[in-house]
């Protein structure tokens, strides 16, 4: 069963397995422009696969099947954050594609990650949580760009 979701350009629905957790107050739809490396090295579904489905159906490392960020395909407004990202990475193996696109408001929720877990070990940096709807090709929105001159 999917959880659907009423927006101002009509109805979306979340996997099933949304109904896990809850949404951060701060998310919402929202048109925004942000980083996502490729670990395939292409821009194709297989790169913006939400955490869930990336650790197999599974929370991954670090996370508990409640906590959001376990489910949302993650991106970040600054390249410099996400190449220190996939420097402490080790599925994403140089050279990696790195893609540019726009998380817009029918694509999903989202939020900066930092606006909703607070901590004095979180390093606060520009990562955002992006929930997206299913059946919708999200990736398309994104294009290759050249790491330097992102800088």
């Amino acid at each position: 069963m999917s959880i659907c979701v009423n927006t101002e350009s009509g109805e979306h629905t979340f996997p099933c397995f949304f109904k896990n957790f809850s949404f951060p107050d701060t998310a919402k739809h929202q048109n925004i422009t942000v980083y996502r490396a490729c670990s395939t090295h292409k821009i194709e579904y297989s790169s913006f696969l939400p955490s869930f489905i990336e650790s197999h159906y599974k929370a991954p490392a670090g996370l508990t099947l409640d906590d959001p960020r376990a489910y949302s395909v993650s991106t970040y407004l600054r390249v410099k954050d996400l190449k220190r990202f996939c420097a402490l990475n080790s599925k994403f193996q140089p050279p990696w594609v790195l893609a540019k696109g726009e998380i817009t408001v029918d694509s999903g929720l989202c939020c900066q990650t930092s606006d909703y877990i607070k901590g004095k070990n979180k390093r606060p940096n520009s990562h955002v949580d992006w929930w997206v709807y299913e059946g919708i090709p999200y990736w398309e929105t994104f294009h290759e760009v050249n790491y330097d001159d992102e800088l």
